[in-house]
């Protein structure tokens, strides 16, 4: 009789897998494995504890969640936790466990272990802090720094109650714990100190799930004092082996991979071949953004009004006599009067034709007008030797009079070198969040200015966030000191509205540029 065939018997299947994790994880999630993944699985099993640093996508996570699966249906520990730097981190992986004991196949060979009547409600939300199974097995989702007490158990039999045996460390590196040295050197004696000898000291076992950030941080001070020791199973896979072959190439064929080295550098080195950025080469950080809702201008209890704002254009034509030219950039931001803090009411960034920008320049400018956001400015960013900003400048020009557009022009020139005002003024500025992006507008824009902010130095490009210091470096020079401003003409404007504008901006703040 085969393997198969023996399964179809309850009692030989349950009898089986009691022995086997690979085979209990196979029949009940997933059949397919390749050689690394079987090891992974085989190690799992094991009494060792087990590190696995692995590429994105190895499926690393889904296989410790079936191993605590296993764990559970069996009663191979009596208190599990699943800690993570943060909580909502652990409790999304306690929820989906729990989703794991509720699949038909374990139901009808080990019965309803998640308590569902009591839970249903939790399931159906986004995390699921902690549940006892109905054979007595506890588990918990924790932070780092919550505390494991009341995570014990109480024996019936023995009359005594039990320290945790199995714990899951996972995502304890990220961004925001290791942005310095000291929070780093805190997080790695609180495991050591705290956390580790928390658990039954003699049937313990900890599983390491971790990814890879920089060179600097507590998942490598682990690797070192684990990797080489035989009581310890240590992997650190990448997705290219030592011959540069491809792993897993049914996932991630040849287009997914060029794809992913040209467009995504930084996190293609890091999540996919594991290796580091040097330490502290981040300039920004997630804990820099900001965020607000257009709505908030509008609700009557909020301290934001859109006449306390000062609403300004900036344009970037990002020109270039290089083979690779950065996006054009277009940000509509707001100085509020007040606290001086600067709101990204709306911006476009693509490489399309000049044509294309500008129009779209006119589409954002009549949007904001219809919100009663009303435009005062526009900047742009004007490079004298480049003859295609000098054209993309007057056809601007031309545009707007076309549509009767009555705004005056600031010509910007940038003095300071791109990386220096970037890194030396854009980030004091995030870091105090003076900053704020709207969450209403472009997710795909969004999404790549984060990745700019977030990977900057190490990224090809940075056209929106130099944008971004751009417009903030306006609004100080405007106010602190005069800046170079293009007189609009009398067809742009009607005479008396030149006259309001020259008497308030020109001859009081700004120097003329004939």
């Amino acid at each position: 009789m085969d393997i198969q065939e023996a399964l179809k018997d309850k009692v030989v299947r349950m009898e089986a897998m009691r022995e086997s994790f690979p085979l209990f994880f196979a029949y009940h999630f997933w059949r397919k494995f390749t050689d690394f993944q079987k090891d992974w699985l085989k190690s799992l099993q094991s009494n060792k504890n087990t590190m696995l640093i692995a590429f994105r996508a190895s499926r690393k996570t889904t296989m410790v969640r079936g191993y605590v699966v296993w764990s559970i249906v069996y009663k191979k520990d009596t208190s599990i936790i699943w800690q993570s730097y943060e909580d909502t981190l652990s409790a999304e992986s306690v929820r989906e466990i729990a989703k794991m004991l509720c699949k038909p196949s374990i139901v009808e060979d080990y019965g309803q272990l998640f308590p569902f009547e009591s839970k249903k409600e939790d399931l159906a939300k986004r995390s699921l802090s902690n549940f006892e199974a109905t054979n007595g097995v506890k588990i918990a989702s924790k932070s780092l720094w919550q505390t494991l007490r009341g995570a014990n158990t109480y024996d019936m039999q023995e009359g005594m109650s039990s320290r945790p045996t199995l714990l899951i460390l996972d995502d304890i590196d990220v961004m925001k714990s290791v942005t310095t040295s000291d929070i780093i050197n805190a997080n790695e004696r609180k495991i050591l100190s705290e956390t580790i000898w928390a658990l039954d000291p003699l049937k313990r076992k900890i599983i390491f799930l971790w990814n890879v950030i920089q060179e600097d941080w507590v998942v490598p001070r682990f690797w070192r004092n684990y990797n080489g020791n035989h009581r310890r199973n240590c992997y650190w896979q990448a997705l290219l082996n030592e011959k540069g072959n491809n792993i897993r190439p049914e996932v991630f064929t040849e287009d997914v991979v060029e794809e992913l080295k040209a467009d995504w550098k930084v996190s293609w080195q890091q999540n996919y071949l594991l290796i580091p950025s040097t330490a502290w080469s981040w300039v920004f950080v997630r804990e820099y953004f900001d965020y607000f809702l257009l709505s908030h201008f509008e609700d009557v209890d909020s301290p934001l009004k859109k006449h306390d704002l000062r609403v300004w254009l900036f344009v970037d034509p990002a020109f270039s006599t290089s083979d690779t030219s950065d996006d054009a950039v277009v940000l509509w931001v707001g100085e509020h009067r007040a606290s001086k803090a600067c709101y990204l009411l709306d911006w476009y960034a693509d490489t399309s034709a000049p044509s294309k920008t500008i129009n779209r320049i006119i589409v954002m400018y009549n949007s904001l007008k219809d919100q009663w956001f009303t435009p005062e400015f526009i900047s742009v960013e004007d490079v004298k030797i480049n003859k295609q900003q000098t054209q993309f400048i007057n056809d601007l020009r031309a545009k707007l009079l076309e549509f009767q557009i009555t705004i005056p022009l600031y010509l910007f020139q940038p003095r300071q070198n791109k990386n220096a005002r970037i890194k030396d003024n854009l980030e004091p500025i995030m870091s105090m969040k003076w900053l704020k992006f709207s969450r209403n507008l472009d997710k795909n824009f969004l999404f790549k200015t984060e990745q700019q902010l977030l990977e900057y130095p190490n990224w090809d490009h940075d056209d929106i966030i130099d944008t971004m210091w751009q417009s903030v470096e306006v609004f100080r020079k405007r106010s602190e000191k005069p800046v170079q401003v293009e007189r609009p003409t009398v067809s742009l404007l009607t005479r008396k509205q030149n006259d309001v504008w020259w008497t308030k901006f020109g001859a009081r703040r700004g120097t003329v540029s004939r």
